[in-house]
């Protein structure tokens, strides 16, 4: 999801506010968020401490404090795992950063530092892992903002929470989400600029959920819906989905940059952007001119 304004709030409240009530449910503890697909990382610890382990049989393990760099490479399938240069563990196929103690420990990678613990695995990935709430502050300030409206910013958090939830509940082996599908700035993001009313937000609503039909829902939010918001078929060539439905969101018709634009097609173009979009809707014959 790119950065957000405060018109997509008011988009997800008339999408899901007629079909939907928001319903507490128990925090869904961890999860687990892609920061890279990179085969080396050099990874800081910016506070606290952390054990490191991993090993073949995940029967090695070291510590570290703040101010010590965890160097860890896929080589040949396994990892090569270096504390402030020096090599402390070879083999393996994935490491795990756990923090210690309940202070404020964090991790930093390029120049980001980041809440909870971190893993990495031979394939490829960096995953940051930390509770829901906490990964909710660094996610609200980027895709809200620091001062908007409270129950804006509460409506945010509710949806944001929602959505990481359903990422969860369909996750794969090594991550439930990305850092971009929302947009995650980590603890860096929190200490941008007064962070107080993002704080107030999720932990105002915590635990809270959207549901439909008592199932949680996949709760997407856009930027700007130009007037309407779109049935999800009609994005996505898939199976309607009941709370995704157009709706009227007459907050985008005013004061944003977006109300106005031109774009300019030919007729050949026209022609075969609507037979694209037909084939990919199964649908035969010719949109003719």
């Amino acid at each position: 999801m790119q950065k957000r304004k405060l018109g997509k709030l008011l988009c997800f409240v008339l999408v899901f506010g007629l079909f939907m009530s928001i319903t507490a449910a128990a925090s869904a503890a961890n999860i687990r968020v892609l920061l890279a697909n990179v085969t080396y990382a050099d990874i800081f610890v910016a506070s606290g401490s952390y054990t490191v382990t991993g090993g073949a049989d995940n029967s090695k393990s070291f510590s570290v404090s703040q101010g010590d760099k965890i160097s860890v490479k896929s080589e040949n399938g396994s990892l090569a795992v270096s504390k402030n240069g020096d090599r402390q563990i070879t083999g393996g196929t994935s490491l795990a950063i756990d923090e210690k103690g309940s202070g404020l420990n964090l991790l930093q990678y390029n120049n980001v530092k980041y809440r909870g613990s971190g893993r990495f695995y031979a394939k490829g990935y960096l995953v940051n892992y930390l509770d829901i709430e906490e990964y909710l502050y660094g996610v609200v300030c980027k895709e809200m903002g620091y001062n908007r409206p409270a129950e804006a910013m509460k409506a945010q958090a509710v949806a944001s929470r929602s959505f990481a939830a359903y990422s969860i509940s369909s996750s794969n082996n090594y991550y439930d989400i990305t850092k971009s599908t929302q947009v995650y700035g980590g603890y860096t993001a929190e200490q941008a600029y007064d962070s107080s009313a993002v704080y107030s937000a999720v932990n105002k609503t915590a635990g809270e959920y959207v549901y439909y039909d008592n199932k949680l829902v996949q709760a997407f939010f856009s930027a700007h819906a130009g007037g309407y918001t779109e049935s999800n078929e009609n994005v996505w060539n898939s199976s309607a989905i009941p709370y995704l439905r157009s709706v009227e969101s007459s907050y985008d018709k005013v004061g944003t940059a977006y109300n106005s634009w031109t774009v300019t097609y030919t007729p050949e173009q026209m022609k075969n952007l609507a037979e694209k979009y037909m084939k990919t809707t199964g649908q035969s014959g010719s949109f003719g001119t």
